[in-house]
């Protein structure tokens, strides 16, 4: 048997018009954002996520079904001769990627092949965004091409995965340096990662700042959707959903952006902040 691990539900959804042959188990938890605990018991770092997820999104009355029975179909790899990965190149997949590897190589008991589809691009697609924007017989052949994972390259996930928890960012900063034939949109996802740090100029991180740029383009003022429509219509690294992007842009107002129901508008401070002239934070 075989166990298909998708990176979100809009995969999922062409999954089922499709022929691929196997269970399926749909990863919707976002690892890259919020806390990371290093503790070695499930029961605390699975209520520290969810009550993440609840205070960020009010989604953490359906965690338990939609996150936890989904990553429980991982206690049964006996079940199967082969669990396929489906992620992509941006931050969020990335970092999914490295920890569902992880789970699994603290999971398996009997030789087991694992197997990853990972892409950046599509020649049949352009302006790639996702893998969820194939078609059934496209999402066959990416199957046929899947690369095979061994256990070195599970430990290695397991080594980013303890790397990123890790408080001292010099731990990913090594990794970051390595190349792996088997990872190679890593890197950049990890430096999307540090790009979120603040700011030495301006105290922004790159998203807020993307997100400030964006508002200045349309005369410092615009419709709230607009803004994170056309954040995402840029984004090729981040990987961020709709609600990510409301979350960044909150934690700007009132101070650099003013939001309402209908516009969003960049301050004086905004302004000043996105020059450099004054930092964010303090």
């Amino acid at each position: 048997m075989l166990l298909h691990i998708l990176n979100g539900d809009g995969l999922a959804h062409v999954f089922e018009q499709g022929n691929l042959q196997g269970d399926r188990l749909i990863w919707r938890e976002l690892m890259s954002e919020g806390p990371a605990p290093q503790t070695n018991s499930p029961q605390e770092f699975w209520k520290i996520r969810q009550q993440f997820i609840d205070d960020t999104f009010g989604e953490g009355a359906t965690y338990d079904n939609m996150v936890l029975a989904e990553l429980a179909k991982l206690d049964h790899l006996e079940n199967y001769q082969e669990v396929c990965l489906w992620f992509e190149h941006d931050l969020v997949c990335q970092i999914n990627l490295i920890f569902v590897l992880t789970q699994i190589l603290e999971r398996v008991r009997k030789p087991l092949r694992v197997s990853l589809v990972c892409m950046n691009s599509h020649p049949e697609v352009p302006g790639f965004k996702g893998l969820g924007q194939l078609s059934p017989a496209q999402l066959g052949a990416a199957f046929l091409e899947r690369v095979t994972l061994m256990s070195t390259d599970l430990r290695y996930a397991q080594r980013v995965w303890q790397a990123y928890c890790n408080p001292d960012p010099v731990k990913l900063l090594e990794i970051q340096m390595e190349i792996h034939p088997k990872f190679p949109y890593l890197p950049q996802a990890i430096s999307a990662h540090f790009s979120r740090f603040p700011s030495t100029k301006n105290g922004l991180n790159a998203i807020e700042e993307i997100l400030l740029k964006i508002v200045v383009g349309q005369g410092g003022e615009m419709p709230f959707r607009h803004l994170v429509r056309d954040f995402l219509i840029q984004d090729d690294i981040f990987g961020c959903g709709d609600l990510m992007v409301e979350e960044y842009a909150q934690k700007l107002s009132p101070g650099l952006l003013e939001i309402s129901e209908s516009a969003v508008r960049l301050t004086d401070r905004g302004r000043r902040v996105l020059s450099g002239e004054e930092m964010w934070g303090e």
